[in-house]
């Protein structure tokens, strides 16, 4: 059937325009009042009146151009507190690139059929009045059981099926365990048969094993909440996942040298999900082991861990610029943000302007390379990052570390004499 007649596609060009997004880059061409570009649920736009600028105001005006970020203190000034914490978070291009129009309903940011057609049936369904994909607290609310439907773990957002298993700071500190599969992944809200089809296609069958026992054990964990006012440390659930799903763990890998005058740069990332803060932590060595030049950066208005990910490998590869490494090897354990960087293809999702950010970066230094390595290999990275955390400010040590992460230093070197 063509989507005149009602099939896969839209019925109405308006339709299909509803779900177009606008995702900043330099701010140049978005209306802040009238165009959609805020991930805010259902509308996309400002909702308030604009204080201080007139209705006609792009989004280059809220943008710091010589810095490329947010004006904060405009931002605070012109908007509601809610709102300007949103645009805040949002990524703006390292490099200045235009703006684009994304599909707002897939992960990458692209149109595709199937999110079409959930866009599709979620918008008759609207129209009917009903609420696709909700929990027991929002059926309830909405059949007048309960007045509100609010997350009993979180008390900030309304309990969808996906916000309680997956998008809730309770599970996700769950989700963020070390041993989790998903670990680095972003935790962002959407509909459970998404989230799930897209853990069946990327992760292996025992992986997935785990998964169901951990979707499993936040459920009661909640469920324990709620009954008996209990609720368990995140490390409990994942540890007993992985003993019920029968997964081994991996055999220990260390961070090894480099042959040649290669220059080896571990980046890493940290978040402090309540305070929206990131912490990076960067580290370069030579083929000996020895230290060049560490370093701490806390960045603030971080929306998720993915994002600071990505951060720490634009800090990472701007030290290396700043001092003049020619030969670099930039390793990180952020599998996703890896990929992406590596891949041919553009990327639409709503950082993708700094993923093309760094791969211009890649594309012009043809001895550079990045490449996923095991947590236990970026050891010192991330304790680095996790220090970050706790800076007011950036911190570089040339030749040197902190005291901090000394150990993990040794521990390197150690396990490299032990090989030789």
């Amino acid at each position: 059937m063509s989507k005149w007649d009602g099939g896969l596609g839209f019925r109405e060009l308006e339709a299909f325009n509803q779900a177009l997004l606008a995702k900043v880059g330099d701010g140049k061409s978005i209306r802040i009042l009238k165009d959609k570009w805020i991930p805010m649920a259902v509308t996309y736009r400002i909702q308030l009146p604009l204080k201080m600028l007139n209705a006609e105001a792009k989004v280059k005006e809220l943008i710091r151009a010589e810095r490329k970020e947010w004006g904060i203190e405009l931002v605070e000034k012109v908007f509601n507190e809610h709102e300007a914490q949103t645009i805040c978070k949002l990524p703006v291009s390292f490099s200045g690139l235009p703006d684009k129009q994304i599909w707002a309903f897939s992960k990458n940011g692209m149109y595709i059929v199937k999110s079409a057609y959930h866009f599709e049936v979620n918008r008759k369904r609207r129209e009917k009045g009903e609420v696709s994909g909700k929990s027991s607290e929002m059926n309830l609310k909405r059949r007048a059981v309960l007045k509100i439907a609010t997350c009993l773990v979180c008390k900030n957002m309304d309990e969808s099926v996906c916000h309680a298993l997956w998008s809730c700071n309770g599970a996700s500190d769950i989700w963020a365990c070390e041993r989790s599969p998903v670990q680095k992944w972003q935790s962002s809200e959407k509909y459970f048969f998404d989230l799930w089809s897209d853990w069946f296609s990327k992760l292996p069958l025992d992986q997935l094993v785990v998964m169901a026992v951990v979707l499993r054990g936040i459920w009661l964990r909640r469920n324990g909440l709620v009954f008996e006012n209990k609720f368990e440390a995140p490390n409990i659930k994942q540890g007993k996942a992985q003993e019920t799903g029968g997964v081994q763990s991996n055999n220990c890998h260390h961070w090894k040298l480099l042959v040649g005058d290669m220059v080896k740069v571990n980046w890493d990332a940290a978040m402090k999900s309540s305070e929206n803060k990131g912490g990076i932590g960067v580290v370069a060595r030579d083929n000996y082991g020895e230290v060049l030049v560490s370093l701490c950066y806390p960045r603030k208005h971080v929306a998720d861990l993915v994002i600071a990910e990505v951060f720490a490998l634009w800090r990472a590869m701007k030290l290396c610029e700043d001092l003049h490494f020619r030969n670099v090897q930039l390793e990180g354990d952020a599998l996703s943000v890896v990929k992406v960087v590596n891949s041919l293809e553009v990327n639409w999702e709503w950082h993708g302007q700094l993923i093309e950010d760094l791969k211009a970066i890649l594309h012009n230094r043809g001895n550079w390379k990045v490449v996923h390595v095991k947590r236990s290999c970026n050891n010192v990275a991330h304790s680095l990052a996790k220090l970050a955390l706790n800076a007011s400010e950036e911190l570089v040590w040339m030749e040197d570390h902190p005291k901090e992460v000394l150990e993990n230093v040794v521990f390197d070197k150690q396990c490299n004499m032990i090989n030789i």
